[in-house]
């Protein structure tokens, strides 16, 4: 895999060594005589110009020759870099199972070992201390039954580190592969947003995008930025199931976390996904969560107000479509106080289109 630097460096190479070899050509007279008198009054001059400048024009170009070969050197090396950590957790896991094999192959040799009679003389002293020499046999490929059982045996501290080490290991490489999963989806719907000619591509990117949040999800069910962005990808998809399902799924995890804003910026989502529905129950326990919500904001807190607005005009806009204008101007008027200048602009559109006198 190339990137368009490398592409475009190579491009640019590969040009300029098939101009050189044009332009000696045509010097020559390889092409014919014709040709070299064509190209004589644009050469010429360039000739006579380098002749002239001979020391400067050679000196730069081993300068640039040079700087090239540093980029290219330097950009093997770390592609050799990249690559060998990419393969890196492969090799380990190869030692690991070999590590893991040769220990269930011995595992009945180093039981039996101590199961029948064995002399316990230092045997739970590590071999360092008890006995040199096996550690020396040991390095150059030589160790006995009684050296593996008693190694086995004292090693444990190490191995409870080991064990921690690779729980911690565990944790960070889940939160990377999470990150990781956040920022590719979050780019596949920035790649899908700006595709306008091809709903076809537009609609692959978005469903990449649901992959890798729902990637995320899978190993971090309760992460927020995962459900969040898994909920947008399908809100591009007009897939309002499955985004109301991200939504509920998001909002306890917002509150528990004590972010109210992202809390009731859900609420909003799926409250109004919900009034879409056919059965007035629904519609109603929605609406009622929509206006609890709005109720625990603090218009105080400049990021809430500003979600409490929203809510607002939300709750003015079903109330008035449910015939309800007293409460929709009641929640209107309060918005256009709270509001900024585009919510104030919002509140009287609604205003107008549903015949609610404001003043």
């Amino acid at each position: 895999m190339k990137s368009r630097f490398v592409i475009r460096l190579y491009w640019l190479g590969l040009i300029a060594g098939i101009g050189v070899l044009v332009v000696v050509a045509l010097r020559t007279g390889l092409f014919g005589i014709a040709a070299k008198q064509f190209a004589a009054p644009i050469l010429d001059p360039a000739f006579a110009f380098y002749d002239e400048n001979k020391d400067l024009i050679d000196k730069a170009v081993v300068a640039i020759l040079s700087i090239g070969t540093a980029i290219t050197g330097g950009l093997g090396l770390l592609k050799s870099y990249y690559y060998a950590d990419t393969n890196l957790p492969a090799r380990i896991q190869e030692m690991i199972e070999d590590a893991r094999d040769r220990h269930a192959h011995d595992r009945r040799a180093l039981v039996g070992y101590v199961s029948g009679p064995f002399d316990t003389a230092d045997f739970l002293t590590p071999s360092l201390l008890s006995n040199p020499l096996a550690v020396v046999l040991k390095f150059i490929g030589y160790a006995s039954l009684r050296t593996r059982a008693r190694d086995a045996a004292t090693d444990l501290p190490r191995l409870s580190k080991e064990l921690k080490a690779i729980a911690v290991a565990k944790e960070h490489a889940e939160n990377a592969f999470v990150t990781g999963c956040i920022i590719r989806g979050t780019c596949l719907i920035r790649e899908g947003d700006e595709i306008s000619d091809d709903p076809v591509t537009k609609e692959k990117k978005y469903k990449a995008a649901v992959k890798e949040f729902g990637a995320a999800i899978e190993l971090r069910p309760k992460d927020l930025d995962a459900l969040e962005g898994a909920a947008t990808a399908a809100n591009r998809l007009a897939m309002q199931e499955e985004r109301l399902q991200f939504l509920e799924k998001a909002i306890p995890v917002a509150e528990a976390q004590g972010d109210v804003v992202r809390g009731s910026r859900h609420i909003r989502s799926a409250s109004a996904i919900l009034h879409e529905s056919t059965d007035a129950n629904v519609q109603r326990a929605a609406r009622v969560r929509l206006e609890a919500t709005v109720d625990r904001l603090n218009e105080a807190d400049p990021k809430q107000r500003y979600e409490l607005v929203e809510g607002l005009l939300q709750i003015a806009e079903i109330q008035a479509s449910r015939g309800r204008k007293p409460t929709a101007k009641r929640h209107l008027k309060r918005a256009k106080r709270l509001g900024t200048s585009a919510q104030q602009e919002r509140a009287d559109i609604l205003a107008k289109q549903y015949g609610i006198d404001l003043s």
